[in-house]
């Protein structure tokens, strides 16, 4: 009998270490389990957490390469809650992109266009006064 406890532990814990329980190096930084994460999207990743309405982006300051198009990879993790990603000359200036807003959780790819060099704002359209960022572009 006790054989057959350890050999159950055994296979538990082999089947634990499979489905990636415990510390995955980072891989899926800030994903609670309860949807999608952004592993298999290439590009910038912004996250919007649990009650991100409140807290702003898990993600507030990213970058990528000027004149280039890029893939935002937006997982809105926050179950029930609508948010997006619109990058902006600043606050209320010229709007470069804006994606479809997206009810969590749920990861969404944006293509955008390629973008000058320098500091752009971005926020999401439902929540635009908590739910701010910046974009480098270099």
């Amino acid at each position: 009998m006790r054989r057959g406890t350890m050999v159950l532990s055994l296979a538990v814990a082999l089947l634990a270490a499979a489905c990636g329980a415990g510390d995955d190096g980072g891989a899926d930084a800030g994903n609670d389990g309860d949807g999608p994460d952004a592993a298999g999207c290439e590009g910038v990743e912004i996250v919007a957490g649990t009650g991100a309405a409140g807290s702003g982006f898990a993600t507030p300051d990213v970058g990528t390469t000027a004149g280039a198009p890029f893939t935002i990879c937006f997982d809105n993790k926050d179950p029930g809650v609508p948010h997006n990603v619109v990058i902006s000359t600043e606050h209320g200036g010229e709007e470069h992109f804006a994606g479809e807003v997206v009810t969590g959780p749920t990861v969404a790819a944006y293509e955008v266009e390629a973008l000058d060099a320098g500091t752009y704002h971005f926020h999401c359209e439902v929540h635009p006064d908590t739910m701010t960022g910046t974009l480098e572009v270099a």
